[in-house]
């Protein structure tokens, strides 16, 4: 069962809902919201940076490819 936007409390339910989602302003506003928390640490912000750009390339990418 997929995550809904307001389920996500921990970076791997985070993780998990950055794989499943393609909506991105559902993915910015769940992210941002996260990113806010100051307790989470420099090494996870760039996790989830990371991971928000490989689901923007990976996006993108299927994009160019139903444009084919």
């Amino acid at each position: 069962m997929a995550l809904k936007p307001e389920d996500v409390e921990t970076l791997p339910d985070l993780l998990v809902f950055i794989k499943e989602t393609s909506n991105p302003k559902v993915l910015r506003d769940v992210v941002a919201r996260f990113l806010l928390n100051p307790l989470l640490s420099d090494n996870d912000r760039d996790l989830v940076k990371k991971k928000v750009r490989e689901k923007v390339e990976e996006e993108k990418r299927k994009k160019n490819e139903l444009k084919k």
